[in-house]
């Protein structure tokens, strides 16, 4: 059992270029569920639902077999974030208003969700996510 969720920030800096710093590499179940049912499928060919499956344990029901999938081996869950991290790290949020997402719809994000309306400074910083699947990282990094 080897998967991670790994973490990193993407922003903008004051010159205007784009960085990527990671952040850390831990397990969360609310991330590693979502990948994991888009990574296996069981023999009918069902995606794999984690907290169904655990229940069904502690139940006493055998697991079920899963295999990976065929077409997808990447996946990259995204979360929104609102406000910049300065040179310290720290994030400074900034207040003001979602007015949505919009553009095509792309087959490879099965999840999307930003939720529009007031951002404060009491709000919660993960504004959205997106989750975004490929066949290999380097498709992934093209996407």
């Amino acid at each position: 059992n080897t998967r991670a969720t790994m973490e990193g920030l993407v922003f903008q800096n004051e010159k205007g270029e784009f960085e990527l710093e990671f952040i850390e590499c831990n397990r969360h179940p609310r991330v590693e569920n979502e990948a994991l049912a888009l990574l296996q499928r069981d023999q009918a060919g069902n995606r794999r639902y984690t907290f169904a499956e655990l229940m069904m344990r502690a139940s006493g029901v055998p697991a079920p077999t899963f295999e990976p999938t065929e077409d997808i081996k990447v996946v990259l869950h995204a979360r929104w974030l609102h406000g910049n991290p300065d040179s310290n790290g720290n994030i400074a949020y900034q207040a003001g208003n979602i007015l949505g997402m919009s553009g095509p719809r792309l087959d490879y994000v099965p999840a999307e969700l930003m939720a529009p309306g007031e951002i404060s400074f009491t709000s919660d910083p993960q504004l959205g996510k997106a989750v975004i699947t490929a066949s290999s990282w380097e498709e992934m990094c093209d996407r």
